[in-house]
C-alpha cells in the first residue's frame, strides 16, 4: 500500500541477503553504541542530579540527542526489514521530529555559550 506521494506503480527495492547482513551488523553495532551511550548518559545524569538537584542544559542535550538517534535507528531498521512501507508521511514526520530535537540541541548550545 503506497502513501500519499508514492505512485501506485512504485515497487520498493528488496535488499539481497548480503546487503541485509551488512545492514544488520551495522545496525547491531550502532544499537550497542546507543545502549552504551544511554548507560553513560544515565550515569552522568544521576551525578548531575545529585550535585544540583535539578535538570541542567547538559542533561537535556544528552537525552534529546539520544532520543533522536534511537528513533532514526529504529525507524530505519523497520523500513529495511519491510515492516514499514514507503510513504511520504512516515519519513517526513520522522525527519521533522528528529530535526526538531537536533535544532533544540543547537539552540541550547548557542544560548548557553553566549
Amino acid at each position: 500500500m503506497a502513501g500519499t506521494l508514492v505512485p501506485p506503480w512504485f515497487e520498493a527495492p528488496t535488499p539481497t541477503n548480503e546487503e541485509q547482513n551488512i545492514v544488520s551488523m551495522l545496525w547491531g553495532f550502532s544499537l550497542g553504541v546507543g545502549l552504551w551511550s544511554g548507560f553513560k548518559g544515565s550515569q552522568q545524569s544521576m551525578a548531575s542530579w545529585q550535585r544540583t538537584h535539578r535538570v541542567n542544559t547538559y542533561v537535556l542535550l544528552i537525552w534529546t540527542e539520544w532520543m533522536a538517534s534511537m528513533i532514526i535507528g529504529v525507524v530505519s531498521w523497520c523500513y529495511l526489514t519491510s515492516l514499514i512501507n514507503p510513504s511520504f508521511e512516515y519519513f517526513f514526520l520522522l525527519r521533522e521530529c528528529c530535526y526538531e530535537y537536533e535544532i533544540l540541541d543547537k539552540e541550547l548550545m548557542i544560548n548557553v555559550s553566549w
